[in-house]
């Protein structure tokens, strides 16, 4: 009986031996997830962090490139608002010179003497430059 008693003693003593290991390696597996978990959270932070700093930087790019935008926008208006102001004055700059040249044509030394119709042709054309002037400068 005391035989009996002393083997099952063993064997208890075997197997709490046997679980004392199992804790002891679930211990060590925990310390190591514990230790990897708080490693991943760490990175994953600092992740966050870089992400953090370049949507930041990402968001001041956008903004100078819309700012840029705006301001090649409102140049290109401008150059287009000159652009058409240069074809009036170039348009008012040709109807001038052909006016010139058909008073000068009309007050050309081959014909001194001038008929009343010449006189007339020549009062109209002068007033049409005198026009022309005053109309060029109101713009």
């Amino acid at each position: 009986d005391y035989n009996e008693i002393e083997a099952h003693n063993t064997d208890l003593q075997t197997e709490l031996f046997s679980r004392d290991r199992e804790v002891m390696t679930l211990k060590h597996s925990e310390e190591r997830l514990k230790a990897t978990y708080m490693d991943l959270i760490q990175k994953n932070s600092q992740l966050e962090d870089k992400l953090l700093e370049q949507d930041g930087r990402h968001e001041e790019q956008k903004a100078k490139f819309e700012n840029s935008i705006v301001k090649l926008t409102n140049k290109l208006i401008a150059q287009r608002k000159r652009s058409e102001q240069l074809e009036q004055e170039n348009a008012r700059s040709v109807r001038d010179c052909r006016l010139a040249v058909r008073l000068l044509q009309c007050a050309s030394p081959a014909s001194n003497e001038h008929t009343p119709h010449q006189s007339n042709k020549l009062t109209f054309l002068f007033d049409g430059a005198n026009k022309s002037i005053s109309n060029s400068d109101e713009k």
